[in-house]
């Protein structure tokens, strides 16, 4: 979901109940209620942290958000487990 999220003039922005029905309806994945909540806190979350990088002092460095490395249906089972 978030390679979807939509991005604004100071970065990325929160991923909405929207795009978290698409998601669902598209993989035919049924979600509770709760699954919801654990989605949204969980976004939360990595907003605080992509937020907290851009606050960095001048010449801090700071790891990439995205890994060099592509997504393979072999890798996206293993994160699964």
């Amino acid at each position: 979901m978030s390679r979807t999220r939509s991005t604004g003039a100071n970065g990325p922005n929160a991923i909405t109940f929207t795009e978290i029905e698409a998601w669902s309806r598209l993989t035919r994945t049924p979600l509770e209620p709760h699954h919801v909540e654990t989605i949204t806190a969980m976004d939360e979350v990595w907003m605080a942290k992509v937020y907290a990088r851009q606050n960095l002092p001048e010449g801090t460095k700071a790891l990439p958000q995205r890994s060099k490395e592509a997504m393979t249906p072999t890798l996206f089972d293993l994160a699964l487990r």
